[in-house]
C-alpha cells in the first residue's frame, strides 16, 4: 500500500500549494489594482491543483478498493462523526493500515495525543 501513501502525500503537497494560491488570489483581488492577467492566471492554475487533486483521491479510492481488507478499515474509520474520505485514508496510509499497534495507548501516542507527564 505503498502506493496509496505516496498518492496522499502528494495530495496533501498540493493542498498546501493551493491554499498559498488561494491566499496570494485572495490578496491580489483585494489589491487597489489588481493585474487582470495576474488574478487569471492564479484561477488557471488554482483549477488545474483542484483537477489534480481529484484524480489523486480517486487514485486512492482505486488503489484501497483492491484491497478489501483496506477498504474494510476505511469504510469503518468512515462511519466515525467527522471522519472522511481524505482523513480516513490518511490515517490508514500513515499508520500502514494500523499495523504494529497492540492497542489504542500505542496509536494515540504515534499520534501525538496522548498525553506525556514530562519530569526532569
Amino acid at each position: 500500500m505503498e502506493a496509496s501513501h505516496q498518492l496522499m502525500r502528494q495530495r496533501d503537497a498540493y493542498v498546501q500549494i493551493r491554499t498559498q494560491l488561494q491566499n496570494q488570489a485572495h490578496a491580489l483581488t483585494h489589491h487597489a489594482h489588481p493585474c487582470q492577467e495576474a488574478v487569471a492566471s492564479l484561477h488557471r492554475s488554482l483549477d488545474a491543483l483542484t483537477d489534480e487533486i481529484t484524480t489523486l483521491e480517486a487514485a486512492v479510492k482505486r488503489h484501497l478498493a483492491a484491497h478489501p481488507e483496506w477498504q474494510t478499515m476505511l469504510d469503518r474509520l468512515m462511519t466515525m462523526t467527522g471522519v472522511g474520505f481524505v482523513v480516513a485514508a490518511t490515517i490508514l496510509t500513515e499508520t500502514h493500515g494500523l499495523s504494529g499497534f497492540q492497542n489504542s495507548a500505542q496509536l494515540c501516542a504515534y499520534a501525538g495525543i496522548a498525553p506525556v507527564l514530562c519530569r526532569s
